[in-house]
């Protein structure tokens, strides 16, 4: 990914540049912090993912969700897509999905109000974080006491977030290859969490 990143960077408008000379400025740093955030033991069951959850693999009917798709990531492997693993990965799918819906509200948003680009980005940023939060508050609420989730705070902040760099990263090559107008959005996505750690300011 950072190689595709450095190879494209100069064919990026100048705002997404900016953000990929900034996730760039860290690259040598980034595994090791990646892994530093994964324990040596986790304590939660591993299971079987979806692999590629996001908003628009779910239908809704009525009163009903249903979850559709469940071929997982088309890139990876099948012996990895069955691979059992923390529940954290569908959840840092989901919260990353958030993250574009907020990008294509803002983009269609400026269309009908471009004065008020500041107002807009404030207030989709707060959506943002209220979904993530109210997504994360009922998804713990649910799983009671199933040992899915780490029942450390900080060991489950830290894998969620690792997820959430490692569906980042694989957002940035996909973006590059097919839609390097939305590779803002996971350049973004990554920038947020690796902040949340020491050393990277967005």
């Amino acid at each position: 990914m950072f190689d595709e990143l450095v190879r494209r960077r100069t064919d990026l408008p100048e705002p997404d540049r900016l953000l990929a000379d900034l996730l760039l400025a860290h690259r040598e740093e980034i595994a090791a912090r990646l892994a530093r955030m994964l324990p040596a033991r986790i304590e939660a069951m591993k299971i079987r993912n979806h692999g590629d959850f996001h908003l628009g693999q779910m239908l809704i009917v009525k009163d009903n969700v249903y979850i559709i798709d469940f071929e997982g990531e088309p890139r990876r492997g099948l012996s990895e897509r069955r691979r059992r693993t923390a529940a954290a990965r569908d959840a840092a799918g989901l919260i990353r999905s958030v993250d574009y819906s907020a990008t294509a509200a803002l983009e269609r948003a400026l269309q009908a109000g471009p004065d008020e680009h500041g107002k807009i980005v404030a207030a989709l940023d707060d959506w943002r974080t209220h979904a993530v939060s109210t997504f994360l508050s009922a998804y713990h609420e649910r799983l009671g006491a199933l040992p899915l989730w780490p029942s450390d705070r900080g060991a489950a902040d830290q894998l969620l977030d690792y997820f959430l760099l490692e569906k980042a990263f694989y957002e940035i090559e996909y973006e590059l290859a097919h839609r390097p107008d939305w590779v803002r959005v996971p350049l973004r996505g990554a920038l947020r969490t690796l902040s949340r750690h020491a050393g990277v300011t967005v």
